[in-house]
């Protein structure tokens, strides 16, 4: 609990394939992101056919999970469980 005068920030994971489109794409974003895409396995820019290439790969996919981390259900991050 918190007091009444401070405001609570409440974050959501939600599985990217369960998310709307909006969500999916405001994931993308993130993904686009300079700081991120620093840490990733390539750092170009994603597409939106690469990024829903890549969607379609996890929608069975048991060996990787992968969930969209939403405040006012905007996409904000992105969580991956492999």
């Amino acid at each position: 609990m918190t007091p009444d005068n401070q405001s609570t920030h409440m974050y959501l994971l939600k599985d990217i394939c369960e998310c709307t489109v909006e969500q999916q794409l405001g994931v993308l974003g993130v993904r686009n992101q300079t700081s991120v895409r620093e840490c990733m396995y390539t750092n170009h820019q994603i597409t939106v056919n690469e990024h829903l290439a890549w969607l379609s790969k996890l929608v069975n996919n048991e060996e990787q999970k992968v969930f969209a981390v939403l405040k006012n259900e905007q996409a904000v991050g992105v969580a991956s469980v492999n």
